[in-house]
């Protein structure tokens, strides 16, 4: 840890570890909402596709991180 992240997390009272889970905790569930909303359209489309081989495999990194997307944030409820 460097000097700077120490002086920041005791100046924001952030020195209990619970208090840092919490703050992890928050930056996983933005980003995975982050994530869901970017790829939102592309999984509609594959929807609207009835799930086809051919569009999955054009549009696999977006659908697969919409699945992981939705699946963090369902962890989170």
């Amino acid at each position: 840890m460097t000097a700077q992240s120490l002086q920041y997390l005791q100046e924001n009272n952030l020195i209990e570890y619970k208090q840092l889970a919490a703050m992890r905790t928050n930056v996983e569930l933005k980003t995975a909402t982050v994530d869901y909303a970017k790829t939102r359209t592309v999984f509609e489309g594959y929807k609207s596709a009835k799930y086809s081989r051919n569009y999955y495999s054009e549009h696999k990194a977006d659908i697969e991180l919409h699945r992981a997307a939705r699946a963090a944030e369902s962890c989170f409820n």
